[in-house]
């Protein structure tokens, strides 16, 4: 229970101080695209999210802001969130998303300590639920392109169930 603790009063610190770092330069910019979503629910709350011109990873954004949200965040370290996914993907045992505290949207932006921070978390992740084995990935850029729902950077880390496959769609939705 001490880990709660010491993660909500660290969540709280990164709240204050990073509501003026998180806004994003010129309100025009994409912050999600509801297009991408797996199904019509996820496509109705990216809708909802895009109408309220928050970013959903920023402070004061939908994830950082709803409760719900934040009972399924499980750790933090100077950059980065851990959260399980809302949208777990088919045939996953477990679904994590680590959310980088800074609005950024490149890889490229990452500074060492965020790159080095990305790492402890993730070995944080594989240390605490006893990992065996599991897949990272980062989208990153024109949504449109690269299929992802939220642009501001982050990763996920999945665990396929046991004898599942998990299917990760790079690229636009198909048409149908």
């Amino acid at each position: 229970m001490a880990t709660r603790s010491r993660f909500t009063s660290e969540f709280k610190r990164f709240v204050v101080f990073s509501v003026l770092r998180c806004m994003i330069g010129g309100m025009n910019q994409q912050i999600v695209n509801p297009n991408n979503a797996r199904n019509d629910v996820y496509r109705q709350n990216l809708e909802e999210i895009e109408a309220d011109g928050k970013c959903p990873f920023c402070p004061m954004g939908h994830t950082m802001d709803d409760p719900s949200e934040q009972k399924k965040m499980v750790h933090a370290n100077d950059s980065w969130i851990v959260k399980l996914n809302t949208h777990q993907l088919a045939g996953a045992d477990l679904h994590v998303v680590l959310i980088l505290k800074d609005h950024k949207l490149r890889i490229g932006e990452l500074t060492e300590k965020e790159s080095s921070d990305l790492v402890k978390a993730v070995s944080w992740l594989t240390d605490e639920y006893q990992i065996g084995g599991g897949a990272l990935y980062m989208r990153e850029g024109n949504t449109d392109r690269t299929g992802a729902t939220v642009c501001h950077l982050h990763a996920q880390y999945v665990v396929p169930s046991e004898n599942q496959n998990v299917t990760v769609g790079f690229g636009p939705p198909p048409t149908v």
